[in-house]
């Protein structure tokens, strides 16, 4: 505001929104003196809206807007040799009130190296991901949508090409169990020393290997590490495998990282199979249960091991452990297992007269925490006169 009069005043300023005072200040000036007003409006509706201001006047304009975020950066691998790729991803969400478009350049220690375009509607997430290739060894500094991480280049490691596969049992040796649920991983490179480390859904370390100079000597080498318990189904989830190269003075070099989800195991019972008995060595006229067989598919991407079975014949329960061999089940794998009764002819059973009874099977699957029941099947028998 101005005062162009020849005598000081008090002036009052009025603001309005589309033609009603929405607002005001009092102002006090000398002659000739200026001041400026500021009012702050905030309206929540959309729409354009005409300020007037004593005899000035303007507009504005009240629109819903999108709001990219980017909520996470990460470049893999982080440690390759000179002219080696890494690839640098984020993750962007649209926090904003409408779709909307964003352009992201990616910078490589301050410079702009490239720049990609994402649209994504209200609440949508997406990524965008660059590859980056260096000649020259060094440390390099990666900022990408107000987020920055680094990647190493240099000579000094050993080139890796490595494989996996879920295994459901392992070589059998001074410090590995017959039947345990495996990552397993194959190395082909170089003469080197590597520690491997599989660390499961929960952040803790599932298992750990290594494969020595030696071990290498032919280019490759086979390591199995541990994913749950001998003849225990492993836990659904992401798995992360690292891999270290072991230099001087025992230090490790990161060169190489990867995540693995799974959806877990499933098993289904395919068909039920029949209550068998047979006649008592040990006392004349009496029967007693010699097996039940079942047929099971393993749908998961994950090992299957079954627990205890439990056999219920009229007022008699009993659970059986089966074979090691018919306990694990393979990820997309069917199996028929038959449980029998593997006491000998001189152990105490539960003997039966001929007659009719209610039988039940109950399966279970055995799980780190508690067993899990899969299937369960009744049906009433009938034991004759053999």
């Amino acid at each position: 505001m101005n005062n162009t009069g020849f005598d000081s005043g008090t002036y009052k300023a009025s603001l309005k929104i589309n033609g009603k005072v929405t607002d005001s200040r009092t102002v006090d000036l000398p002659m000739g003196g200026n001041k400026e007003v500021q009012f702050e409006v905030s309206k929540s509706e959309e729409g354009t809206y005409d300020v007037g201001l004593g005899r000035a006047t303007d507009s504005f304009e009240v629109r819903k807007m999108p709001k990219l975020v980017v909520k996470d950066l990460q470049i893999k691998p982080q440690d390759v040799r000179p002219e080696e790729s890494v690839t640098v991803t984020a993750v962007v969400k649209n926090e904003g009130q409408v779709e909307g478009s964003e352009e992201y350049s990616l910078k490589l220690n301050g410079s702009i190296i490239d720049s990609k375009k994402i649209t994504l509607k209200l609440g949508e997430s997406g990524e965008i991901s660059f590859k980056v290739t260096q000649k020259e060894e060094g440390n390099y500094n990666v900022e990408l949508g107000g987020l920055s991480d680094s990647f190493v280049v240099r000579k000094g490691f050993s080139k890796l090409s490595i494989s996996t596969s879920v295994s459901a049992t392992r070589p059998v040796g001074l410090f590995s169990k017959k039947g345990t649920p495996s990552l397993k991983v194959s190395l082909q490179g170089e003469e080197k020393h590597y520690d491997l480390t599989l660390i499961g859904p929960k952040g803790k370390k599932t298992g750990t290997g290594f494969s020595s100079v030696s071990d290498m000597e032919d280019g490759s080498e086979n390591i199995w590490l541990q994913m749950a318990d001998p003849y225990t189904s492993p836990k659904a989830g992401t798995y992360t495998l690292l891999v270290e190269e072991v230099v001087e003075n025992l230090q490790k070099n990161n060169v190489y990282e990867n995540e693995f989800t799974f959806s877990g195991s499933e098993l289904v019972v395919e068909n039920w199979g029949i209550f068998e008995f047979g006649e008592s060595f040990t006392e004349e006229g009496k029967y007693e249960f010699e097996s039940f067989s079942v047929a099971l598919l393993n749908k998961g991407d994950l090992p299957a091991y079954l627990g205890e079975t439990k056999i219920i014949i009229g007022k008699e329960s009993y659970g059986y452990n089966l074979r090691e061999s018919s306990v694990i089940i393979p990820s997309g794998e069917k199996k028929k297992i038959k449980i029998k009764d593997r006491r000998g002819p001189l152990d105490r059973k539960p003997l039966f007269n001929h007659g009719v009874y209610d039988a039940t099977c109950e399966l279970f699957q055995r799980m780190k925490d508690s067993d899990k029941l899969i299937g369960e099947y009744s049906k009433e028998v009938y034991i004759p006169h053999y």
